[in-house]
């Protein structure tokens, strides 16, 4: 059986994707997904954060990452429709679990060291080890759980059009 992909994920890399390609976007792919997982209301990676996290603190990430994307963005050379293809197979071969949930995704995000998300979570004290020990104390929370949290984003922030815009 293959690995199956959370309907959180898969509308974080739709939206991502569109949102990337409609702004003509060329930079920083990766954090802009990460943007778009934090923004769901529903996601395991913002479930995660907030234990290592104040809801304020997770809400001054958010922004955190968005002002380090503007301040050191990350060339791309692929379109994100292309990009965003390939990183999500990669994550799917690379898990040794059955399921990829948006909380491997930001994970992996954030063990990358050229990205402004672990640029962002490195400001808050907060590494990809802390994330690791995180995510084994709930590694018997059933797949496809319901929302456990709310999210501390609007959901209708359009975090692409804001750093457009600045």
């Amino acid at each position: 059986m293959g690995i199956t992909i959370s309907k959180t994920s898969e509308a974080a890399f739709a939206r991502a994707t569109f949102r990337l390609a409609k702004g003509s976007i060329r930079f920083s792919y990766k954090d802009y997904l990460a943007l778009e997982i934090l923004q769901e209301p529903n996601s395991m990676a913002n479930f995660i954060l907030l234990e290592l996290l104040t809801a304020d603190d997770l809400c001054q990430l958010f922004e955190r990452i968005k002002y380090n994307i503007t301040v050191q963005p990350h060339a791309e050379t692929l379109a994100p429709e292309i990009f965003m293809a390939e990183y999500r197979q990669t994550l799917a071969n690379q898990t040794i679990d059955k399921h990829l949930s948006t909380i491997h995704i930001f994970r992996d995000i954030a063990a990358d060291p050229t990205t402004a998300t672990s640029k962002a979570l490195a400001e808050y004290g907060i590494s990809v080890e802390m994330i690791d020990r995180t995510i084994e104390k709930f590694t018997d929370i059933e797949v496809g759980f319901q929302s456990l949290i709310q999210s501390p984003y609007p959901t209708q922030e359009n975090a692409v059009s804001e750093i457009i815009s600045a």
